[in-house]
């Protein structure tokens, strides 16, 4: 069997792994496409040192990373204001007791 044969039978598995980390169906489906597209696209670097599927989940895995990385929010300026005029409040507090209940 030719290696896209192989990545398209264990299409399966990069969506099922997809859903389990994004809990997103639209950006499960968006990963596992992505990541069965770079696999057919990069099949020359598939050295055989583990399955096809295996590869795969590893893609599916770098990509859900990246993407998360993306989306994350960074802290801009007006945050680290935000927290300095916080911690000059008299009402704020680090009490374990007070910010948990």
């Amino acid at each position: 069997m030719e290696l896209a044969e192989e990545i398209a039978a264990a299409a399966g598995g990069p969506l099922r792994f997809t859903r389990s980390l994004t809990r997103d169906p639209v950006a499960a489906e968006d990963l596992a496409q992505e990541a069965l597209t770079r696999a057919l696209e990069r099949a020359d670097t598939f050295r055989g040192e583990s399955g096809v599927p295996t590869w795969l989940h590893r893609i599916a895995y770098h990509l859900a990373v990246d993407h998360s990385r993306r989306d994350r929010e960074v802290p801009t300026e007006d945050m680290a204001a935000l927290v300095e005029a916080r911690w000059r409040e008299d009402s704020y507090t680090v009490d374990a007791a007070e910010v948990v209940g």
